[in-house]
């Protein structure tokens, strides 16, 4: 808990008297935030073609978050490293690939952003011909 000593006024009766009191009161502290800027949630990547995993880690009493306090994992491959930027030189495996991004701020609290994409080409659609004025 993080805890704020403040000087008050009061108002009592439109005249305002100058005591001054402290008061305590304790702020819960707030998780940190995380945002994975990229890959894009929904994104089709092509198989073994490099891939970089970029976000952001923001603690609300702090700021922004230093590399060690960002953590990626894949639910296909599980750990994928820590810091704000990964480089996977041989892109993910095909298939469909839920990517988080977890971060801990200095008090041990954690939040987590995740998206999904899938890796794999895209089949082709055939459509059948449509004519008008067939006979």
């Amino acid at each position: 808990m993080l805890q704020i000593v403040a000087d008050c006024r009061c108002l009592v009766k439109s005249q305002v008297h100058a005591a001054k009191e402290k008061s305590h009161f304790s702020v819960a502290r707030k998780p940190p935030q995380a945002l994975i800027v990229q890959p894009a949630n929904g994104a089709v990547l092509t198989p073994g073609y490099p891939l970089t995993l970029w976000g952001l880690g923001l603690d609300p009493e702090g700021g922004a978050l230093g590399n060690a306090a960002l953590s990626w994992s894949d639910s296909v491959s599980g750990t994928r490293g820590t810091g704000a930027e990964i480089e996977l030189p041989n892109g993910l495996a095909s298939g469909r690939h839920m990517l988080t991004l977890t971060v801990t701020d200095g008090d041990g609290m954690t939040s987590a952003d995740s998206v999904t994409v899938y890796v794999g080409r895209l089949s082709r659609i055939w459509l059948p011909l449509v004519r008008k004025g067939f006979q």
